[in-house]
C-alpha cells in the first residue's frame, strides 16, 4: 500500500480537495488496492503536512464519492469491487452472479415470532395477525456483510423452523425437510431506503447511507406462498441483476 503524500498546494483549490485528489489518484493507479486500510488521519496529516481536520475533510469527500468507507473503531478502507446480486426465478444467496459460492456465508442474527402485518399477510395469503416465524439472516461475501434479510414463514405450516435452521443453516434445506423440493420467486419490488441504526451496524455502513431494499415472495411448485421477505442490500457494495 502506498500513499504518495505529494501535495502541490495549487492556488484556487482547497488543501483538503487536493489531498482527496491525490489519494484518489493513488487508488486509481493501484497504489492502494480494494479493501486496503488507509493510514490513520494522524499519519496522513504528517505526510501531507497539514492538520487532521483537513485530512478528515478529504476523507469525507472520498467517502461521499464512494471510493472509501469509514468503519468506527477500525479505520478508513478503500471500497471493494461492487458485488452483483442476481434476482431471477430461483433466487438464492449461495448462488450469486459473480463470486465463488465458497466465499459466501450466512449468519442467523436472531429468530422470533410476530403477528403478520398487512403486507406480509397479503403476500402469504393469511389473515392479519396470523403468527409468523421470522429468521433475520446476515449474508456476507469474503467476510464482508452485503445483505440483511428478514424471512417470514407461517408458523403453523412450518413448526420448529427456527430450531431446524440452527441445525441446517439453509432456508432451502429447511424447506426440503417440510417436503418443499423447489420454490421460485413470484415477484420482487426494489426500492431505496435508509437503514436503522442496528441494521447499519450489522451491514457495517453509515446509517445515513441508503440501502437497496427488496420486498419479495417465494412460492412452491403449486404456486402456494411459502416465504415472504424483505432484504436490505448494502448500497455502496452491491448491484442487482434482474434475470428474466
Amino acid at each position: 500500500m502506498s500513499i504518495s503524500g505529494n501535495l502541490e498546494r495549487r492556488q484556487g483549490q482547497t488543501l483538503w480537495s487536493q489531498i482527496a485528489e491525490s489519494i484518489a489518484e493513488d487508488i486509481g493507479l493501484g497504489g492502494v488496492g480494494p479493501g486496503a486500510r488507509l493510514p490513520t488521519e494522524q499519519q496522513l496529516a504528517r505526510r501531507f503536512g497539514v492538520n487532521r481536520h483537513t485530512v478528515r475533510r478529504a476523507l469525507q469527500a472520498l467517502e461521499q464519492r464512494g471510493l472509501v468507507r469509514s468503519e468506527q473503531g477500525r479505520g478508513t478502507f478503500v471500497e471493494d469491487d461492487v458485488v452483483t446480486m442476481a434476482l431471477g426465478r430461483r433466487t438464492r444467496f449461495s448462488q450469486g452472479a459473480d463470486s465463488d459460492a465458497t466465499t459466501r456465508s450466512q449468519q442467523l442474527v436472531r429468530s422470533y415470532q410476530l403477528p403478520a402485518r398487512r403486507a406480509a399477510a397479503k403476500a402469504l395469503g393469511v389473515k392479519a395477525g396470523t403468527p409468523l416465524t421470522c429468521l433475520e439472516i446476515l449474508g456476507s461475501i469474503a467476510g464482508r456483510p452485503v445483505v440483511l434479510g428478514y424471512h417470514h414463514f407461517v408458523a403453523d405450516r412450518f413448526p420448529g423452523l427456527a430450531e431446524l435452521y440452527d441445525e441446517v443453516r439453509s432456508v432451502t434445506g429447511c424447506l426440503e425437510v417440510f417436503g418443499i423440493a423447489d420454490y421460485t420467486r413470484a415477484n420482487t419490488v426494489i426500492t431505496a431506503d435508509l437503514p436503522g441504526a442496528a441494521q447499519a451496524r450489522l451491514l457495517k455502513q453509515p446509517a445515513n447511507r441508503p440501502v437497496l431494499c427488496t420486498e419479495w415472495l417465494n412460492v412452491d411448485q403449486a404456486g402456494r406462498p411459502v416465504e415472504y421477505g424483505v432484504t436490505l442490500h448494502a448500497g455502496d457494495r452491491t448491484q442487482i441483476d434482474v434475470t428474466l
